[in-house]
């Protein structure tokens, strides 16, 4: 039946699933290999290359060979099972938020490194103590903007369409040229801050909402994905 929980996921679903315990393991065999194996302490850049350069580079190269990933998508589908490839590579630095924390310890590398996801990030960006990403390959982020402590962006979702199926929601995030996040500030799939805007703590965009002239701002309903896609949000 469509929308059934008890139907079984797809095995690749399941299969994707073990990568991060698998890539974990890889880099913690390579950085205690001068110690287990006597190896030369090459090993450990090996495994620093391993752990930061490998899922970002894997990431755009899946993303050249499969272009653009859908704004929507069923679960278990072939476009979904993309998503879930890309997110796997990702999964690590979210279970993890202390090995992103050391990128940002040195200035401008953390904005580098998600450019290599395909991130679109300006010059200057200030990203303050945790915050999080989900999806890093669709974040835009202006000149000289300001994320403050804590803002989570996450660019999809899961929702439950009118025929009950469950369907993925994406799309990209956008914070424009200047503008100051809010600390705790939550940013749903399409969400959009206007250049120069600066929002409260603890803001809260829904997706496809905009913060603009200090004020939330509903999405166009002659735009976006199809409206059984979008979950039902109202005003506090």
């Amino acid at each position: 039946m469509p929308g059934s929980s008890s139907a079984r996921p797809p095995m690749g679903l399941l299969l994707l699933g073990f990568y991060t315990p698998v890539h974990a393991a890889v880099v913690v065999l390579c950085a205690s290999a001068p110690w287990l194996f006597g190896l030369s302490s090459g090993w450990i850049l090996i495994a620093l290359a391993g752990l930061y350069l490998f899922p970002p580079l894997m990431a755009r190269t899946l993303l050249r060979l499969w272009g653009p990933m859908p704004q929507t998508a069923t679960l278990g589908s072939r476009a979904f099972l993309r998503w879930w490839a890309l997110a796997q590579l990702q999964l690590v630095f979210n279970r993890l938020p202390e090995l992103e924390e050391l990128l940002r310890l040195i200035p401008g590398l953390y904005s580098v490194w998600l450019r290599l996801w395909g991130a679109r990030v300006g010059r200057f960006v200030l990203w303050s103590p945790g915050v999080v990403i989900t999806d890093r390959q669709l974040v835009s982020v202006g000149d000289h903007a300001v994320l403050g402590m804590g803002a989570k962006i996450g660019p999809h979702i899961v929702v439950r369409a009118s025929d009950g199926t469950l369907r993925l929601l994406a799309a990209p995030v956008v914070i424009g040229r200047e503008a100051i996040v809010g600390g705790l500030t939550v940013f749903g799939p399409g969400a959009r801050m206007a250049p120069g805007e600066t929002s409260h703590r603890t803001l809260v965009l829904p997706p496809f909402w905009t913060w603009e002239g200090g004020r939330r701002r509903r999405p166009d309903p002659n735009g976006g994905p199809e409206p059984a896609a979008i979950p039902e949000w109202s005003e506090p």
